[in-house]
C-alpha cells in the first residue's frame, strides 16, 4: 500500500468568517453519517463499535475526499464536529486536512477516499450547495446585473452547477446558443446537456465553489 500523500496545508472554515458555513455544517454532517452507516450496513462491521476512547474515535472518523477536477484531497476529521452537534451545541468551526491529490485512491493506506459516490451522497451535496447559491443569488444580480452574460466566469459555471443539480444532476441548458463555462480545466456547453455532473463535482470541488461564489458576493 502507498503511504498519504503529502500534507500540503489545513482548511479551516468559520462561521464569523465564511457565509456559507451553515450550508458547509449540514453538507458534511450529514454526508459523514450517512458514509459512516452506509458502511456498516454494507460490511455488516464498523471499526467504531468496539471503540471506546475519544482520541482513537477521532481518528477513525476521518473522511478522505478525493478531487476530481482539483488537484487536491480533502480529509475531514468528523468526529469533533458530530460530537458537537449530538450535544445539542452549535458547530463555529470545521476544519479539513488538505493533501496532495492521488491518482489510485484503493492503493493509499489509512482510509478509504470517498470519490464515487452514491445518488444520496450528491442529494446531500447537491441540497446544501443549492440553498447557498439561492441565498446569494439576489447580491450577485445586484452586483452583476440579472443579465448573466455580465458575470465572472467562475460565477456562470457556478449557476450551471446550480441548474444541473435541480435537473437530477445533469446539465441543463434552456437556450441551445448559450456560451460555454468553464472553471479549472471543466467545461460544460449546452452539447452536454443531459451529462450528469457526478463523476466532476463533489465535495472539494462544492467547497471551492461555494468559496468563489462568497468571494464576489461579501
Amino acid at each position: 500500500m502507498l503511504p498519504k500523500p503529502p500534507f500540503i496545508r489545513t482548511e479551516t472554515f468559520t462561521r464569523s468568517e465564511h457565509i456559507f458555513f451553515d450550508n458547509l455544517v449540514a453538507m458534511m454532517a450529514s454526508l459523514s453519517s450517512f458514509t459512516l452507516v452506509a458502511q456498516l450496513v454494507k460490511t455488516k462491521s464498523s471499526p467504531i463499535i468496539s471503540v471506546g476512547d475519544e482520541g482513537t474515535l477521532a481518528d477513525v472518523l476521518e473522511m478522505p475526499f478525493r478531487g476530481a477536477h482539483v488537484a487536491e484531497a480533502y480529509v475531514y476529521r468528523s468526529y469533533e464536529p458530530l460530537h458537537t452537534i449530538t450535544s445539542n451545541t452549535a458547530v463555529d468551526e470545521l476544519m479539513f486536512q488538505v493533501h496532495q491529490n492521488i491518482q489510485r485512491p484503493n492503493s493509499v493506506a489509512g482510509g478509504h477516499y470517498v470519490s464515487y459516490p452514491a445518488h444520496l451522497s450528491q442529494l446531500i451535496v447537491g441540497s446544501a450547495y443549492a440553498n447557498f447559491y439561492e441565498n446569494c443569488l439576489p447580491q450577485i444580480q445586484a452586483k452583476f446585473s440579472h443579465t448573466t452574460t455580465n458575470w465572472p466566469s467562475d460565477l456562470n459555471f457556478a449557476r450551471v452547477i446550480r441548474n444541473a443539480y435541480s435537473h437530477g444532476g445533469k446539465i441543463h441548458f434552456d437556450n441551445p446558443n448559450a456560451a460555454a463555462v468553464s472553471w479549472k480545466d471543466l467545461t460544460y456547453s449546452p452539447d452536454n446537456n443531459g451529462q450528469p455532473i457526478h463523476p466532476d463535482i463533489f465535495v472539494v470541488e462544492i467547497i471551492q465553489l461555494m468559496q468563489a461564489i462568497a468571494y464576489h458576493v461579501r
